[in-house]
């Protein structure tokens, strides 16, 4: 039988329930350009970014979800003690329609998959690259769709006054979140 591949990640004529345990079953990508605006956030809140949301319907039960986030600005603004530290950053998940939660099932954002710290005078702002990934084992029945999002958070050692970033304003900058369903 012929494959005709579509758009929307179907492949006709391929019968995915014969993969085996490890294989990519799906991937999703989508990017955001900063030349649209910068997506920053300030107090003492987790921020879910809606522009990289990604919404995934299972293919098969018992997969898993590989998680990338790449082209992340680790923005640093410090002047003297006092500024911008840095973020951390998170992936969270709905799933068919529910709360987004913490991947990592903790519920809560006290545990990030990685961050960005600077103390002390810089003198100046500062962008760092981050790229971060995840293998999330959420709950799900056939049938329901998942929506992943990047998230992020102020640095704990900063104010609830400074603003912070997941991606700044540096020219030319591009977030890219690809999901992908593993075969479990």
């Amino acid at each position: 039988m012929a494959m005709t591949f579509h758009p929307d990640g179907r492949i006709d004529g391929f019968n995915r329930s014969s993969m085996p345990s490890g294989s990519v079953l799906q991937t999703l990508v989508t990017t955001y350009d900063n030349a649209s605006g910068a997506i920053a956030a300030s107090g003492d809140t987790l921020t879910t970014v809606s522009q990289l949301a990604l919404s995934i319907t299972p293919t098969r039960a018992n997969s898993k979800f590989f998680l990338t986030c790449t082209g992340v600005n680790g923005h640093c603004n410090m002047g003297g003690s006092a500024g911008n530290h840095g973020c951390r950053y998170y992936f969270y998940q709905s799933v068919n329609g529910g709360s987004y939660v913490n991947v990592d099932g903790t519920g809560d954002y006290s545990n990030p998959i990685c961050s960005t710290h600077i103390n002390g005078d810089i003198g100046s702002w500062s962008d760092y690259p981050v790229n971060y990934s995840y293998l999330a084992s959420p709950s799900y029945t056939l049938g329901q769709t998942i929506v992943f999002r990047p998230a992020f958070a102020k640095d704990i050692s900063m104010g609830n006054s400074f603003t912070y970033y997941f991606l700044h304003n540096t020219n030319g900058a591009v977030a890219s979140f690809i999901v992908q369903e593993i075969a479990g």
